[in-house]
Protein backbone atom coordinates (compact mmCIF):
# COMPACT_ATOMS: atom_id res chain seq x y z
CA UNK A 1 0.00 0.00 0.00
CA UNK A 2 1.49 3.34 -1.35
CA UNK A 3 1.07 6.35 1.36
CA UNK A 4 0.41 9.21 -0.71
CA UNK A 5 1.57 12.00 2.29
CA UNK A 6 4.95 10.41 3.11
CA UNK A 7 5.63 8.55 -0.41
CA UNK A 8 6.09 4.82 2.31
CA UNK A 9 4.68 1.59 0.70
CA UNK A 10 3.91 -1.15 3.12
CA UNK A 11 3.33 -4.46 1.99
CA UNK A 12 0.83 -5.49 4.62
CA UNK A 13 0.97 -9.11 3.41
CA UNK A 14 3.93 -10.01 0.78
CA UNK A 15 4.07 -14.07 0.24
CA UNK A 16 1.19 -15.71 1.46
CA UNK A 17 1.17 -19.54 0.60
CA UNK A 18 -3.08 -20.76 1.91
CA UNK A 19 -4.70 -24.18 1.23
CA UNK A 20 -8.52 -24.70 1.80
CA UNK A 21 -9.52 -27.95 3.73
CA UNK A 22 -13.00 -28.45 2.29
CA UNK A 23 -15.81 -31.48 2.95
CA UNK A 24 -18.94 -31.30 1.44
CA UNK A 25 -21.82 -33.90 1.30
CA UNK A 26 -25.15 -34.23 -1.33
CA UNK A 27 -27.94 -34.31 1.05
CA UNK A 28 -30.45 -34.67 -1.60
CA UNK A 29 -29.99 -34.71 -5.59
CA UNK A 30 -29.67 -30.85 -6.19
CA UNK A 31 -28.94 -30.02 -2.03
CA UNK A 32 -25.26 -30.17 -0.95
CA UNK A 33 -23.90 -29.04 2.41
CA UNK A 34 -19.88 -28.70 3.06
CA UNK A 35 -17.45 -26.98 5.89
CA UNK A 36 -13.72 -25.08 4.07
CA UNK A 37 -11.03 -24.72 6.34
CA UNK A 38 -8.54 -22.36 5.45
CA UNK A 39 -5.07 -22.68 6.51
CA UNK A 40 -2.26 -20.12 6.00
CA UNK A 41 1.12 -22.37 5.73
CA UNK A 42 3.30 -19.45 5.77
CA UNK A 43 2.89 -15.77 5.12
CA UNK A 44 5.20 -12.70 5.62
CA UNK A 45 4.68 -8.96 5.24
CA UNK A 46 5.45 -5.64 7.21
CA UNK A 47 3.09 -4.47 10.43
CA UNK A 48 1.67 -1.20 9.40
CA UNK A 49 1.99 -0.17 12.96
CA UNK A 50 5.25 -1.09 13.93
CA UNK A 51 6.95 -1.20 10.50
CA UNK A 52 8.60 -4.20 11.66
CA UNK A 53 8.88 -7.29 9.49
CA UNK A 54 6.37 -10.41 10.19
CA UNK A 55 6.31 -13.98 10.05
CA UNK A 56 2.64 -16.20 10.70
CA UNK A 57 1.14 -19.59 10.03
CA UNK A 58 -2.13 -20.63 11.37
CA UNK A 59 -6.28 -21.18 10.33
CA UNK A 60 -8.58 -18.84 8.81
CA UNK A 61 -12.61 -18.26 9.43
CA UNK A 62 -13.95 -21.80 9.26
CA UNK A 63 -16.67 -21.82 6.50
CA UNK A 64 -20.13 -23.52 6.13
CA UNK A 65 -21.74 -23.41 2.92
CA UNK A 66 -25.08 -24.77 1.11
CA UNK A 67 -25.38 -25.07 -2.46
CA UNK A 68 -28.46 -25.53 -4.29
CA UNK A 69 -28.45 -26.72 -8.26
CA UNK A 70 -31.87 -25.37 -9.70
CA UNK A 71 -31.48 -25.74 -13.44
CA UNK A 72 -29.56 -29.05 -15.25
CA UNK A 73 -27.48 -28.91 -18.06
CA UNK A 74 -29.17 -29.30 -21.27
CA UNK A 75 -28.26 -28.42 -24.91
CA UNK A 76 -26.81 -25.57 -25.35
CA UNK A 77 -28.00 -24.51 -21.13
CA UNK A 78 -25.82 -24.77 -18.07
CA UNK A 79 -25.88 -25.91 -14.59
CA UNK A 80 -27.03 -23.11 -12.71
CA UNK A 81 -26.38 -23.23 -8.99
CA UNK A 82 -26.89 -20.88 -6.23
CA UNK A 83 -23.99 -21.20 -3.35
CA UNK A 84 -24.32 -19.29 0.29
CA UNK A 85 -21.84 -19.06 2.70
CA UNK A 86 -21.29 -18.13 6.38
CA UNK A 87 -18.07 -17.06 7.71
CA UNK A 88 -17.52 -17.59 11.72
CA UNK A 89 -14.70 -15.41 13.12
CA UNK A 90 -11.86 -18.02 14.11
CA UNK A 91 -9.03 -16.91 12.20
CA UNK A 92 -6.72 -14.00 13.22
CA UNK A 93 -7.61 -10.56 12.27
CA UNK A 94 -4.52 -9.12 12.32
CA UNK A 95 -2.74 -11.00 10.41
CA UNK A 96 -5.17 -11.02 7.50
CA UNK A 97 -6.59 -14.35 8.18
CA UNK A 98 -9.72 -13.57 9.20
CA UNK A 99 -12.84 -11.09 10.02
CA UNK A 100 -14.04 -10.29 13.72
CA UNK A 101 -17.76 -11.24 13.35
CA UNK A 102 -19.49 -13.57 11.11
CA UNK A 103 -19.60 -12.98 7.27
CA UNK A 104 -21.30 -14.36 4.89
CA UNK A 105 -21.34 -14.73 0.90
CA UNK A 106 -23.87 -15.68 -1.72
CA UNK A 107 -23.16 -16.57 -5.34
CA UNK A 108 -24.89 -17.62 -8.44
CA UNK A 109 -23.05 -20.36 -10.45
CA UNK A 110 -22.93 -21.56 -14.06
CA UNK A 111 -20.88 -24.65 -15.65
CA UNK A 112 -20.86 -26.08 -19.04
CA UNK A 113 -18.96 -29.37 -20.31
CA UNK A 114 -17.68 -29.42 -23.51
CA UNK A 115 -16.31 -33.63 -24.22
CA UNK A 116 -13.67 -33.14 -22.38
CA UNK A 117 -13.68 -29.68 -21.10
CA UNK A 118 -16.01 -27.47 -18.42
CA UNK A 119 -16.41 -23.95 -18.74
CA UNK A 120 -17.39 -22.19 -15.19
CA UNK A 121 -17.87 -18.88 -13.82
CA UNK A 122 -19.73 -17.51 -11.08
CA UNK A 123 -20.63 -13.84 -9.49
CA UNK A 124 -21.38 -13.07 -6.07
CA UNK A 125 -21.36 -10.78 -2.94
CA UNK A 126 -19.27 -10.83 0.11
CA UNK A 127 -20.12 -9.17 3.30
CA UNK A 128 -17.20 -8.44 5.69
CA UNK A 129 -15.91 -6.06 8.23
CA UNK A 130 -14.99 -2.77 7.63
CA UNK A 131 -11.04 -2.67 7.49
CA UNK A 132 -8.78 0.28 7.08
CA UNK A 133 -4.99 -0.24 6.84
CA UNK A 134 -2.98 3.12 5.78
CA UNK A 135 -5.90 5.30 4.33
CA UNK A 136 -7.03 1.85 2.58
CA UNK A 137 -10.57 0.60 3.59
CA UNK A 138 -11.15 -3.43 2.70
CA UNK A 139 -14.90 -3.83 2.66
CA UNK A 140 -17.67 -5.78 1.61
CA UNK A 141 -16.68 -7.27 -1.88
CA UNK A 142 -18.03 -7.88 -5.39
CA UNK A 143 -16.30 -11.51 -6.60
CA UNK A 144 -16.31 -12.59 -10.05
CA UNK A 145 -14.60 -15.79 -11.08
CA UNK A 146 -14.30 -17.18 -14.83
CA UNK A 147 -12.51 -20.88 -15.45
CA UNK A 148 -11.62 -23.63 -17.44
CA UNK A 149 -11.18 -27.86 -16.91
CA UNK A 150 -9.59 -30.32 -18.96
CA UNK A 151 -10.14 -33.83 -18.32
CA UNK A 152 -7.35 -35.90 -19.16
CA UNK A 153 -8.10 -39.36 -20.59
CA UNK A 154 -5.61 -41.28 -18.88
CA UNK A 155 -6.23 -43.43 -15.44
CA UNK A 156 -10.37 -43.13 -16.04
CA UNK A 157 -10.34 -39.87 -16.34
CA UNK A 158 -9.72 -39.33 -12.45
CA UNK A 159 -7.14 -36.40 -13.54
CA UNK A 160 -7.77 -32.91 -14.66
CA UNK A 161 -5.95 -29.44 -15.26
CA UNK A 162 -7.88 -26.42 -14.68
CA UNK A 163 -7.31 -22.72 -14.12
CA UNK A 164 -9.56 -20.22 -13.00
CA UNK A 165 -9.05 -16.44 -12.67
CA UNK A 166 -10.84 -14.41 -9.77
CA UNK A 167 -11.17 -10.85 -9.41
CA UNK A 168 -12.53 -8.88 -6.55
CA UNK A 169 -13.92 -5.08 -6.30
CA UNK A 170 -14.45 -4.04 -2.81
CA UNK A 171 -17.72 -1.94 -2.74
CA UNK A 172 -20.94 -1.06 -0.63
CA UNK A 173 -24.42 -2.98 -0.88
CA UNK A 174 -27.86 -1.30 -0.23
CA UNK A 175 -28.73 -1.83 3.35
CA UNK A 176 -31.99 -3.72 2.39
CA UNK A 177 -29.94 -6.66 0.62
CA UNK A 178 -27.82 -7.44 3.69
CA UNK A 179 -28.91 -10.59 5.44
CA UNK A 180 -27.29 -9.41 9.09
Amino acid sequence: MNNPASGVTTRTVDVAWVQDLFFSIGLIDRLAVGVDLPFTFYQNGINFNSRAGYQSAGFGDVRLNGKYKFFDEKDLWPNAALLTEISLPTGDRNLFMGDKNIGGENRLLADKSFGPWDLFTNIGYRWIDNMTVRGTTRDDQWIANVGARYVLPWQEKSWAVETELTGEKFGEVPEAWKLW
